[in-house]
């Protein structure tokens, strides 16, 4: 857990702007020592149930994975939702990305599963754990078909569901896009300067890079995005980052038409994320999905 609060503190994401206003009190509360549910180490069994997790039978027949009687039968398809904030860690009796990418490996190696849908709506996340999500789907031999219905794939969670190999959509004001990564600091030298605290940092003799970017974008004027302490940090971190995800999102989607700001963060409904090559259909259903797989799944070469 100690490596969530430092994704708090100062993590990369690839999270839509207008979400964060929803999550800080969460934040502030955990930070505060308020929230100790948060902590509680969730079983599989609920993580299976929050996700939503389940098997799709040749004959249509649902079994859910918490149930914990799943007998896997021939032409089975998994589905599960990867819905809310992405998390490389659980969180909040969510599943993070370590254990969906676990579950899709169990797919991969299980005979009768043929293949995965992921049901996602979520503004994104955690940028290294949409990172280790979406090299889990590209290794995968199966098919993998992402589905957003009434909801959202932005940020993380497009760049988790462009490495599927169709990205469907079920209603007209789905939103994708937002590819785009920052970093959030909080300097808290004043406040702990009125308490009376002095913090000194050392570092050895030869770490002279060791905090140089993030001390000299602590300088900066947070009014002013363009400020000159911020080019370290954005040079040698946050853009090198961004390219990683621009560069993802051209590998598995190399049709993607970089205009009308897709690269630059824009978000796109339905209608024109397909126009720009964002996702493969409108209109989709969850069954439409299923179905997809399985046709995928006849093609030898389906990638």
């Amino acid at each position: 857990m100690r490596s969530l609060l430092h994704k708090f503190a100062f993590g990369i994401w690839a999270f839509r702007p207008e979400a964060v206003p929803g999550i800080l009190p969460l934040v502030e509360d955990v930070v505060n020592g308020k929230r100790e549910a948060f902590f509680e180490r969730k079983t599989e069994r609920d993580l299976m149930q929050e996700a939503n997790l389940r098997f799709v039978t040749r004959d249509g027949h649902t079994v859910y994975a918490a149930d914990g009687n799943v007998e896997p039968t021939q032409g089975m398809v998994m589905v599960m939702d990867v819905k809310g904030a992405i998390m490389k860690e659980d969180f909040c009796e969510s599943p993070g990305t370590q254990t969906l990418g676990r579950w899709l490996q169990s797919a991969e190696t299980t005979p009768e599963v043929i293949g995965v849908v992921l049901n996602i709506d979520s503004p994104g996340g955690d940028g290294y754990g949409m990172a280790d999500m979406a090299g889990q789907i590209e290794r995968m031999k199966k098919p993998v078909v992402s589905l957003v219905n009434a909801g959202m794939a932005c940020s993380a969670a497009y760049g988790i569901g462009c490495s599927s190999d169709l990205v469907l959509s079920g209603n007209p004001v789905d939103e994708f896009g937002s590819i785009g990564t920052y970093v959030r600091i909080r300097d808290f030298s004043e406040a702990e300067k009125g308490r009376g605290i002095k913090t000194h940092t050392i570092t050895a003799t030869r770490s002279t890079e060791k905090l140089s970017d993030y001390q000299e974008a602590l300088k900066a004027d947070p009014s002013n995005p363009d400020d000159k302490h911020y080019e370290a940090l954005r040079k040698n971190y946050i853009d090198p980052f961004n390219e990683h995800f621009v560069q993802l999102v051209q590998r598995n989607r190399p049709g993607v038409k970089d205009e009308r700001g897709v690269f630059a963060g824009r978000v796109f409904f339905a209608s024109e994320a397909l126009e720009l090559g964002l996702i493969d259909r409108t209109g989709a259903s969850l069954t439409d999905a299923i179905d997809a797989v399985r046709q995928l799944a006849t093609t030898a070469n389906h990638n």
